[in-house]
C-alpha cells in the first residue's frame, strides 16, 4: 500500500491545498494590498534610493560583493560579538572558537556542488504563504490564550503555549520566502524595482510587526536579517542597506532588552544592554570550556534534549538544552544561552566543536551556492538558515523547530544539486 499516494490523493490534503490557494490569491490579488502598495509607491523616496544605488555601485570590493558568503559573515559576526562583550573570555575559549571557525571553512569547501534547477522553485510564493498564514493562525491562538500581548506585558510570556509559539515562528520564514519571490520577479523583469522594493519592505514590516508581538528578540532579528539577506541576494538592496540593516538589528536587540529591563525595574543603561547580554553569554561559554574540555561530559544528552523536550514520545530529558545549561549554575525557572558552541562543548568537547562546525559550514555552503543561482526558493532557504546562524552565535542552534528547518532546507537544496565540481571552490 502506497501511503504517500493515499495521502496525496486524500480529501483532507485537497481541502488544505484549496484553502491555501484561496489565501494566496486573495492576498496578492486583494484590493486592500493593491491600495496599500499603490499608496507606498507614491511616497517611494526615489531620490534617496537613487543616491544609495550610486553609493552601492561604488562598492566593488570582494568583501562588499561577498558579505553574505558564510565564510565572510559568520567569522565577522563572531569577531563583532567578542569585541562588544563586557566579558573577556579565556585563551582556551578563544582557541576553541578559532578551531570551530577553521573547520567551518573546511565544511564550506566540501560543499562544492553545482545547481541547474532547485526543486519547488516555482512554488516559492505558495510555500511562503503557507508558512506565513500557518504561523499567523497559531499566533492568534497563542495571544488569545495569553490574554495579553507579551511585547507590552513580559509576564504574559509565561502563559504562552509552547507548541503554539513554536509553530508561530513559521511567520519569519514565510515572510522571507515571499520577499525572495518579489526579488526574483524583479530579476525576471516581471516587476519594476520600485514595485519590488515596496512590496518586499511591506512584507518585512508586517512580518516583524506580527512576530514582535510575542516579545522574543531572536525571531525579530531573524525576520530583519533574513529579509535583508533575501533582498540583497536578489538585488533589491545593496551593501549600504545591508550595513543599515545590521545596525538596525543591533539597535533592535538593545532596544527590546532595555525595554524589558525598564519594565522589570533593572537599572541598566541603554549603552550597556548589548555588552552585558553578550558578556553573560560568553561567561557561560567560558565556564563550560574550562570545566568540560577536552571531551565533554553529557555525551549527547543535551543534543537529545532538543527533541525529547518537545516530542513526548521520545525518551530523554524533558528540559530544553538551555535549561540544562542553566541548571549547571543552579538557576531555575529561566534558560541560559551559551553561544553557538556551548552545548556542543558540554556534550562532546573539542570533538563536538569540530564535527558541528564542519557540518554547519557544509550546510550553509551548499545552500549559499544554490542561492547564487538566483532561484527564489534557494534564496529563501539560505536567508532563513543564515539568519538563524547569525542569531545562533549568541543563542545556539538548539531549538527543535530550528533544527527541523536546517534539516528540511538542506535536504531540499542537496537533492537539487546536479553534480559535485572537481577541485575546491
Amino acid at each position: 500500500m502506497n501511503l504517500f499516494k493515499i495521502f496525496s490523493e486524500s480529501k483532507a490534503l485537497g481541502f488544505v491545498k484549496e484553502a491555501y490557494t484561496f489565501l494566496d490569491s486573495s492576498t496578492f490579488d486583494s484590493k486592500i494590498l493593491r491600495c496599500v502598495s499603490s499608496g507606498l509607491k507614491r511616497v517611494y523616496p526615489t531620490a534617496l534610493f537613487d543616491f544609495v544605488d550610486r553609493k552601492n555601485q561604488g562598492q566593488k570590493s570582494m568583501f562588499a560583493k561577498n558579505i553574505f558568503s558564510p565564510i565572510v559573515i559568520v567569522p565577522l559576526i563572531y569577531a563583532l560579538f567578542l569585541s562588544l562583550s563586557t566579558y573577556r573570555v579565556s585563551n582556551l575559549a578563544l582557541l576553541t572558537i578559532a578551531a570551530g571557525l577553521i573547520f567551518f571553512y573546511f565544511g564550506y569547501r566540501l560543499s562544492n556542488f553545482s545547481f541547474e534547477h532547485v526543486q519547488l522553485d516555482s512554488d516559492t510564493r505558495r510555500i511562503g504563504v503557507f508558512l506565513f498564514y500557518t504561523g499567523l493562525f497559531f499566533l492568534t491562538l497563542d495571544l488569545l490564550h495569553a490574554g495579553e500581548i507579551p511585547l507590552f506585558s513580559p509576564s504574559a510570556r509565561g502563559r504562552l503555549v509552547v507548541s503554539y509559539t513554536m509553530i508561530t515562528q513559521l511567520i519569519p520564514p514565510g515572510g522571507i520566502f515571499i520577499i525572495a519571490w518579489f526579488g526574483a520577479e524583479h530579476k525576471k523583469g516581471r516587476l519594476d524595482i520600485r514595485s519590488a522594493r515596496v512590496n518586499a519592505f511591506l512584507t518585512l514590516f508586517v512580518t516583524v510587526l506580527l512576530i514582535s508581538s510575542l516579545g522574543f528578540r531572536t525571531q525579530i532579528i531573524v525576520a530583519l536579517l533574513g529579509g535583508f539577506i533575501a533582498m540583497y541576494l536578489t538585488g533589491l538592496v545593496g551593501f549600504v542597506e545591508v550595513l543599515f540593516g545590521l545596525g538596525f538589528a543591533g539597535l533592535g536587540i538593545a532596544g527590546l532588552g532595555y525595554y524589558r529591563a525598564v519594565v522589570q525595574g533593572s537599572p541598566i543603561a541603554f549603552s550597556e544592554v548589548l555588552g552585558a547580554r553578550i558578556g553573560l553569554t560568553l561567561s557561560v561559554f567560558d565556564y563550560l570550556v574550562q570545566r568540560f574540555m577536552p571531551f565533554g561530559a553529557n555525551k549527547g544528552y543535551t543534543l537529545l534534549a532538543t527533541f525529547s523536550s518537545f516530542i513526548p514520545g521520545i525518551p530523554g530529558p524533558r528540559l530544553g538544552p538551555r535549561t540544562i545549561v542553566a541548571r549547571l549554575f543552579g538557576i531555575v525557572g529561566i534558560s541560559v544561552t551559551s553561544t553557538l558552541l556551548g552545548t556542543v562543548v558540554l556534550d562532546f568537547g573539542i570533538v563536538g566543536v569540530v564535527l558541528f562546525m564542519l557540518l554547519l559550514g557544509h550546510v550553509l555552503g551548499t545552500c549559499y551556492r544554490a542561492a547564487k543561482t538566483g532561484a527564489p526558493i534557494a534564496v529563501g532557504v539560505y536567508a532563513v538558515l543564515l539568519a538563524y546562524t547569525i542569531v545562533g552565535i549568541e543563542t545556539g542552534l538548539v531549538d527543535f523547530n530550528v533544527v527541523i528547518m536546517f534539516l528540511a532546507g538542506y535536504l531540499l537544496i542537496r537533492t537539487s544539486a546536479s553534480k559535485y565540481k572537481a577541485g575546491m571552490g
